[in-house]
């Protein structure tokens, strides 16, 4: 018996294959939908990468701001002390006759030229620690803030300049021999180098002003950062989503699809 030609379509069939190709024309549109995602996922990481380098470069920045203000306030007020300690001992031993008007028991057992000697050294000694320790400053400044979020952010302040350029004095190395000479007036030269301690000191309150500035910046930044991480974690949830509503509609697409097949067969077309 010879199969029948011509038979037509049943409806099912034509339903089978229109909802095939509906839900296959979905999963190719959500895959659109996907890789659009994937894109701004890409160029969202990218961001946080960026971002969160900038957050750790602030937050060193403002760490290592935080620890010279405190050093330089420390260290400028131990020189200080030391240099008043000093400048009386020196001024104390040098002239052994007024010594020992002034101290009577053992007076005369106290070698007074020993005593001088060891005091200018150590006069020397705090001349040469403020210089060094202004010196050590511009090299932290030159190393640390030299490019950056941060260099950005500074760049322009006055006490970047003055740390850029040295400006802030050092004492003069010819004080090392000139307050030592017979009928220079001492207490000038004293407060000269005073001054210049003092002003030392004084940037440590310039430099916390910088602190302050750069940890504005962070956590502005920090509320970005966490804003954009946010997104990140919803544009990835929405990925996820897409891709199970892509690979739910090409199921029923290949559904369909067998279900006509099964239709063909059934009605031997």
């Amino acid at each position: 018996m010879r199969r029948k030609i011509g038979k037509k379509v049943s409806s099912f069939s034509i339903i089978y294959l229109i909802l095939a190709g509906v839900f296959n024309l979905i999963s190719y549109g959500f895959d659109q939908i996907i890789v659009q995602y994937e894109d701004r996922i890409r160029n969202l990481d990218r961001n946080l990468q960026i971002d969160r380098n900038n957050l750790i470069n602030l937050n060193s920045s403002v760490n290592l701001l935080q620890d010279l203000g405190y050093e330089i306030d420390y260290e400028s007020n131990k020189l200080l002390s030391l240099l008043g300690f000093n400048v009386n001992a020196y001024a104390t031993f040098r002239n052994k006759d007024t010594f020992e008007k002034n101290f009577i028991f053992g007076a005369d057992k106290v070698d007074t030229k020993k005593l001088t000697k060891l005091f200018k050294e150590k006069l020397i000694e705090n001349i040469d620690q403020v210089n060094l320790r202004i010196k050590n400053l511009f090299k932290v400044f030159e190393s640390n803030f030299s490019s950056g979020l941060s260099y950005e952010l500074i760049k322009d302040e006055i006490i970047f300049i003055e740390m850029k350029n040295q400006l802030i004095p050092t004492i003069p190395e010819n004080y090392k021999e000139d307050y030592f000479k017979e009928g220079v007036n001492k207490y000038e030269y004293y407060k000269e180098m005073y001054y210049f301690i003092r002003d030392f000191k004084e940037k440590a309150r310039d430099i916390d002003e910088l602190s302050l500035e750069l940890q504005k910046n962070f956590s502005n930044k920090y509320a970005d950062y966490f804003y954009s991480l946010e997104k990140f974690s919803s544009d990835q949830n929405n990925t996820n989503y897409f891709i199970l509503l892509s690979i739910f509609s090409q199921i029923l697409g290949l559904t369909f699809l067998l279900l006509l097949f099964r239709n063909l067969i059934y009605e031997n077309i």
